[in-house]
C-alpha cells in the first residue's frame, strides 16, 4: 500500500491538445479527493507571476500554447495553483521577460485576476 503524504504538493499536468484548448477539466481523482476545497473559478498563477480569473481558451491565447505544450498545476489549497509551462520541446517558457501583450501574445503582469477552468 502506498502512503501518501498529505504535506507533499499535489500536481496534475495536462497535455495540450487541439480539442482542449477551449476548455480544459480537472482529473476525476483529483476531484473526488481534493473537490471540497475547489471553488468556481479557480485561481492560477503562472510563473509571470500574474493571476487569471478568465476562460481558459483565453489564457492558452495570451500564453500561445498550442498543440503539444505541457501545463503542470500545483494545487496549493484553497482552489489556488500555481502552472508552470512547458512547450513543444519539453522546455520551460520563460515569461519573465514579457511586456504586456506582445507581439506573440505573451501577457505582462496583473495582481487581481483568476482562471475558472
Amino acid at each position: 500500500m502506498v502512503r501518501r503524504n498529505p504535506t507533499l504538493p499535489i500536481r496534475f499536468f495536462k497535455i495540450i491538445l487541439q480539442t482542449n484548448l477551449q476548455r480544459i477539466q480537472i482529473p476525476n481523482n483529483f476531484t473526488r479527493r481534493h473537490g471540497v476545497g475547489l471553488s468556481n473559478p479557480v485561481l492560477i498563477k503562472p510563473p509571470d507571476g500574474t493571476k487569471w480569473k478568465v476562460g481558459w481558451k483565453f489564457f492558452t491565447e495570451n500564453y500561445s500554447l498550442g498543440h503539444g505544450c505541457l501545463v503542470m498545476f500545483k494545487y496549493k489549497g484553497t482552489s489556488k495553483f500555481d502552472v508552470l509551462i512547458l512547450d513543444q520541446n519539453a522546455l520551460e517558457i520563460d515569461y519573465s521577460s514579457c511586456e504586456p501583450c506582445d507581439d506573440k501574445g505573451n501577457v505582462g503582469h496583473s495582481d487581481n485576476e483568476s482562471l475558472e477552468i
